[in-house]
């Protein structure tokens, strides 16, 4: 069986939600960006985001945004895909890894 190739994300703009909340947030995070995307991080917690942000671009080479939000608050999720539209371009891939209430 051959190996998954990895797909070419360049171009792509990514955002994870509760992204410090666990590692599969970060090994999809450096993952994206090992594919090309730009890649922001969202959580309700600004110094591991802080951190993990700089992991990643140590791992990576990749400059990473990061977003406060609440990951089951509806409402903050969609300003948050909206201020990163804004910011980054046009949001193509979201993860959000919390459940709902």
């Amino acid at each position: 069986m051959d190996a998954l190739k990895m797909p070419d994300l360049t171009g792509q703009n990514a955002i994870i939600f509760a992204a410090t909340s666990s590692d599969m947030g970060l090994f999809l995070a450096e993952t994206f960006a090992k594919c090309g995307a730009n890649v922001a991080l969202s959580s309700r917690h600004e110094q591991k985001l802080i951190d993990s942000c700089a992991a990643l671009k140590e791992a990576t080479g990749k400059e990473f945004r990061y977003y406060l939000s609440d990951a089951i608050d509806t409402a903050d999720v969609e300003a948050t895909v909206k201020r990163a539209n804004d910011e980054m371009g046009k949001i193509s891939i979201i993860v959000n890894l919390k459940a709902q209430k």
